[in-house]
């Protein structure tokens, strides 16, 4: 005779839904040793935590937020938020406590993509189409080191539409390798590595 139990709930169905009842526009997503899920509210201007299982632990933010982009978590295990209309990056603690704010005069221009490497330096994309996309380099206590031109943009501009805001990614590779992902309206161009 054939069991007509329920079936057991779909776990990733209940992930999935306990973060979209949290969560408004995200647009930064980083995950920490131990786990947690961190997503960036746009919208209201807030980062939240979630437990492996998907459940709700915090809210991070109002303060020190400002329309959440690139979200990074450094080897301590400390949020970094891009925030891309103060045009700076906040450093928290695992408690949510707003440490530090870098790149407020490096000339960030809507950051939006977070990287940190080994020795902790952190790396960030910004620039909208009214201006070039960069890179920036930070030391690991924030101080800014210095700024490249993306690969290919320039040329790029040259012949076609600028690129939309927030259309860099940057990730780094095991090896060491930064590595950053273009997109210009609806078409991906091939990553580069520096």
């Amino acid at each position: 005779m054939a069991s007509t139990a329920a079936p057991p709930p779909d776990p990733i169905r209940a992930f999935i839904s306990s973060i979209t009842n949290q969560v408004n526009r995200p647009v930064g997503l980083a995950v920490d040793g131990s786990d947690r899920l961190y997503a960036g509210n746009w919208f209201q201007d807030t980062v939240s935590r979630f437990a492996p299982d998907g459940t709700f632990q915090a809210t991070i933010g109002p303060t020190g937020i400002s329309a959440p982009g690139g979200l990074a978590i450094d080897s301590s295990g400390r949020l970094l938020v891009a925030n891309e209309n103060a045009n700076t990056v906040s450093l928290f603690d695992d408690g949510g406590v707003l440490l530090a704010t870098i790149g407020a005069s490096a000339g960030l221009v809507a950051p939006s993509g977070l990287a940190v490497d080994s020795a902790g330096n952190v790396y960030v994309s910004s620039g909208t189409g009214s201006s070039d996309s960069l890179i920036s380099k930070f030391d690991s206590v924030g101080v800014f080191q210095f700024s490249w031109i993306t690969p290919d943009v320039s040329a790029f501009l040259a012949t076609r539409p600028v690129p939309e805001p927030s259309t860099v990614a940057l990730t780094l590779a095991a090896c060491g390798n930064l590595a950053a992902f273009l997109r210009w309206r609806g078409r991906k161009a091939a990553g580069r590595t520096a």
